[in-house]
C-alpha cells in the first residue's frame, strides 16, 4: 500500500475537534483523521447491544 494523503484513504473520516475564532474574528476548526470500525466490531456492536435489549425485556416482563 503506498501512503497517500489522509483523504485520499477509504475509510477515514475528518472529525471536528475544536471550533473558536481566531484574532482576526476568522473561525477555526481543528480536525482529526479517524478511521472507521471494521466489520467484526460492527458485528461484536450489534450483538451486544441485542443481548442486552433482550435481558431488559425479560426483566420487564418479570416485574423488576
Amino acid at each position: 500500500m503506498t501512503h497517500g494523503k489522509a483523504q485520499d484513504v477509504k475509510g477515514n473520516t475528518l472529525i471536528p475537534l475544536r471550533a473558536y475564532f481566531n484574532d482576526r474574528k476568522l473561525l477555526k476548526v481543528e480536525v482529526g483523521i479517524c478511521r472507521g470500525k471494521a466489520k467484526v466490531d460492527k458485528r461484536d456492536d450489534k450483538k451486544n447491544r441485542d443481548v442486552g435489549r433482550d435481558a431488559k425485556r425479560e426483566l420487564k416482563a418479570a416485574g423488576y
